[in-house]
């Protein structure tokens, strides 16, 4: 009961959210609510290793470095603009972050500020995904979905609203929140399987990575996201794991506030 509790709270900090707000913005999906993914089923002993933002460029590359060390895959959802300074400070970065296995998913062009995305309309959204993908054909090649950006998307902060949704619906993406945080590494707390560990491409975090991320992973092996739902990309790099059971069709975005 005491991990729930603790648990709870690190998401609320993580989202900046409180329990009142949830009730003054009902526009705002909760983690859990259905078309929101926070937890993958396998029978296989794995989880889902997610990074986010990427607004450190040398932290980027000792992420990357880190998983190659230790044989693991990760999606990662990279801010656009966050992208492009990593990319000038280190060209060709997501290209190797391509090569190497890792996956990415839509974590929006500037990452702005809550109240902004509390606002921003369905049309706004639309716009904002189409050009973080014509940035990261700039950064991949044109043919960027054959190569690691895969249909995933993750609000800011966590904030799911329905307009959010509702463009996650017109794209065709499937929304990813979290279920575990940086507070797992910190306080030691073991994952379990079909976890998906949000973590961010910081110094401090990736400071905590090397330290922790064998501990809490215990048995389980991290992966990126495509690995539970594309069975030729889970065979390719762990062929010992046989098949993976489906995650369960999640479906009926929430629409309308």
């Amino acid at each position: 009961m005491e991990k729930e509790a603790l648990s709870r709270r690190d998401f609320l900090k993580v989202s900046g959210l409180s329990m009142a707000s949830f009730v003054l913005r009902p526009e705002v999906v909760e983690r859990g609510s259905p078309g929101v993914i926070s937890k993958l089923e396998t029978d296989l002993p794995l989880y889902a290793l997610t990074i986010d933002d990427c607004f450190e460029p040398d932290s980027l590359v000792g992420v990357l470095d880190l998983l190659k060390q230790c044989h693991l895959q990760a999606t990662f959802f990279p801010v656009g603009r966050a992208a492009i300074i990593c990319d000038s400070r280190h060209p060709e970065i997501f290209k190797r972050l391509a090569r190497e296995g890792h996956t990415i998913g839509y974590h929006t062009m500037e990452h702005s500020e809550k109240g902004t995305v509390l606002q921003t309309t369905g049309g706004e959204w639309n716009e904002d995904y189409d050009e973080w993908i014509e940035t990261f054909r700039r950064l991949l090649g044109r043919d960027i979905f054959s190569l690691a950006v895969k249909r995933y998307a993750r609000a800011p902060y966590g904030e799911f609203t329905s307009n959010f949704l509702d463009m996650c619906q017109n794209k065709n993406l499937t929304p990813y929140f979290w279920s575990a945080g940086s507070s797992w590494l910190v306080n030691d707390w073991p994952l379990e399987q079909g976890d998906i560990l949000l973590l961010h491409a910081t110094e401090e975090i990736l400071s905590l990575m090397r330290e922790k991320i064998q501990y809490v992973s215990g048995d389980l092996r991290g992966t990126s996201i495509t690995c539970f739902d594309d069975e030729a990309y889970c065979s390719y790099f762990y062929p010992s794991e046989g098949m993976l059971r489906r995650r369960k069709n999640f479906s009926g975005y929430i629409q309308g506030a």
